[in-house]
């Protein structure tokens, strides 16, 4: 079947509609720049496809095989597809937000610059693919999502998502642009019991709950960051439960600067948590340190609530730096 094989028609004043006559032996086709909005495509087999620039939106893709498929630009955004495979696809400026990925296999692809904010997919599985540049996992649901020993140059975004059991683990995170090392951003996400053992990487955690996480051997200590400047931030973040034995917390920027006349303080918490050999290095941010700024806050009263570790396990830890400005 070819691309002669698809009808088309205009309808109003939208984009032309796409008639599929079939579904056999798509494999291997140039579907490039079609516009396929609203189509049923469950159990598809679009292997090793070349879609640039297609149009699923709102496409039913259920159980679709994409496998090797090169999407680059392509819409997905609406799209249902619980139990896709995308394996081995090349993932380029490509956009699932609001999708329904749930289950869906993308093991081994190549993702850069793409989208899936607010995407619906837990159970999603990224075990052995490459994330380059920009990908952004914003308020997407990726509980028990599968990030193993997959290697990242750039930046991945979860904010505000909810990772619960996601795993990280063998994850080798390389430098990008003229940073030492990539970045993972986690403000505000729910990230209870996320596996993240392991990794050394620039990672903002500012008001995420990570309780019960496994962060043991994690190594935080990246410096000069351009995308996290100071160190890795955890304002107000939740470690409880937490396993960070062996981990390298150094330095760990835990103030929320509002206004130089205006600081609020939030310590992350560390209820419970395994600290075993671990090195936590507390500091305030560059700007607070400079002299100038530091006398305008002794002018002030400023409230800074205690680090909280009750119940946490110590043993060879070092605590470094000072909780107060």
């Amino acid at each position: 079947m070819n691309r002669r094989d698809f009808l088309f028609s205009a309808t109003g004043f939208a984009a032309p509609a796409v008639v599929v006559r079939s579904r056999e032996s798509w494999a291997g086709r140039d579907l490039s720049g079609l516009v396929l909005r609203d189509r049923d495509l469950s159990g598809a087999d679009l292997r090793g496809c070349r879609m640039i620039g297609t149009d699923f939106s709102r496409v039913d893709l259920r159980n679709a095989r994409l496998d090797q498929a090169d999407i680059a630009g392509s819409k997905f955004d609406g799209a249902r597809m619980a139990g896709v495979s995308l394996e081995g696809a090349s993932i380029t400026e490509t956009s699932f937000r609001h999708a329904n990925l749930a289950s869906a296999n993308m093991g081994g692809a190549v993702v850069a610059d793409s989208w899936f904010e607010s995407a619906e997919a837990p159970g999603i599985s990224f075990r052995g693919a490459r994330f380059n540049d920009l990908v952004d996992f914003g308020h997407a649901v990726l509980e028990g999502a599968d990030f193993r020993d997959t290697t990242l140059s750039g930046m991945m975004m979860f904010e505000n998502g909810r990772m619960h059991g996601a795993t990280f683990a063998g994850m080798r995170c390389l430098p990008w642009h003229h940073s030492p090392a990539s970045t993972l951003l986690f403000d505000g996400t729910d990230a209870q019991r996320i596996d993240l053992s392991g990794i050394k990487a620039g990672i903002s955690g500012e008001g995420g709950c990570f309780r019960d996480a496994i962060l043991a051997g994690i190594d935080f200590c990246v410096r000069r960051l351009e995308t996290v400047p100071n160190g890795s931030r955890w304002t107000g973040a939740d470690l409880s439960g937490a396993d960070l034995r062996g981990a390298n917390l150094a330095p760990m920027v835990f103030d929320d600067l509002l206004t130089m006349d205006r600081a609020e303080f939030r310590p992350p918490l560390f209820i419970g948590a395994n600290l075993i050999g671990a090195t936590l290095e507390f500091r305030l941010r560059d700007e607070l340190q400079r002299p100038e700024n530091r006398a305008r806050l002794a002018e002030r009263f400023i409230d800074v609530p205690d680090t909280i570790f009750d119940g946490a396990v110590f043993g060879g830890t070092r605590i470094n730096g000072k909780l107060y400005g």
